[in-house]
């Protein structure tokens, strides 16, 4: 895929970063809650539903609570669920913020671990894929480097040209060519692959020879070249 690839990769692992780091920010808001905030009884009085494109009904409940200074307070809890998670009129823990008592939250596990929890997971499983990527990027484009400098060139015949769905870019899914060719390392006739292009050069490669590029000590290092016929910004 070529630049293409490094820059769909890098912004993959971006996209993951900036999930952790939200992780991260419901996770410090929590700490941070929890840490200095006051605990009293509350009792769940109702709940404010939402509903999603599919139909479904999600529940928040409502929660009021008494402060230390007597004052009665009521919140809507962030988290919501289908089938609501309490029961009205089920007592509940809350942490409150003293100076602020509106901000608030029901002190059980899942009130205050599952946005960092969601969050921080999803991001560094996104970050970790993006980079991983990305470093597979960077060493296919050195190898194809050093088999244009070095590599051995050997005439391919031209096998087909499909339209690889695995994955897609965009929203458009690239193509890639296939060859064969004997390999004069092995002897065998072995199967030649090419990068993912964004032009069908078929037409182009019909009853021409494919120029493959080959490592004589590795066989399975090979770079179909074919940027006389596409030219780089068809291969990204």
């Amino acid at each position: 895929m070529g630049k293409k690839g490094i820059w769909f990769s890098a912004f993959f692992a971006a996209f993951g970063l900036l999930f952790a780091a939200i992780g991260g920010w419901f996770w410090h808001s929590d700490a941070q809650l929890a840490g200095m905030g006051e605990r009293a009884p509350g009792v769940v009085t109702g709940f404010a539903s939402s509903y999603s494109s599919d139909g479904g009904t999600t529940y928040k409940p409502v929660v009021r609570f008494t402060t230390q200074a007597g004052e009665e307070r009521e919140f809507t809890s962030s988290v919501g669920s289908s089938p609501a998670a309490y029961d009205r009129g089920e007592e509940v823990e809350v942490i409150y913020d003293p100076w602020t008592p509106e901000k608030a939250m029901i002190d059980s596990f899942t009130e205050r671990h599952l946005f960092p929890l969601v969050f921080g997971g999803l991001g560094a499983l996104f970050a970790v894929i993006g980079f991983a990527m990305m470093g597979w990027q960077i060493k296919r484009q050195r190898t194809i480097s050093w088999l244009k400098m070095q590599g051995t060139a050997i005439d391919a015949e031209f096998l087909d040209c499909y339209h690889d769905t695995s994955f897609k870019v965009n929203g458009r899914s690239p193509w890639r060519v296939t060859a064969q060719a004997v390999h004069p390392a092995t002897g065998k006739l072995a199967v030649f692959k090419s990068e993912a292009i964004w032009a069908n050069p078929a037409a182009f490669l019909q009853g021409k020879p494919v120029r493959v590029l080959i490592d004589p000590k590795n066989p399975k290092r090979h770079y179909v070249d074919l940027e006389q016929i596409l030219g780089e910004s068809a291969l990204g």
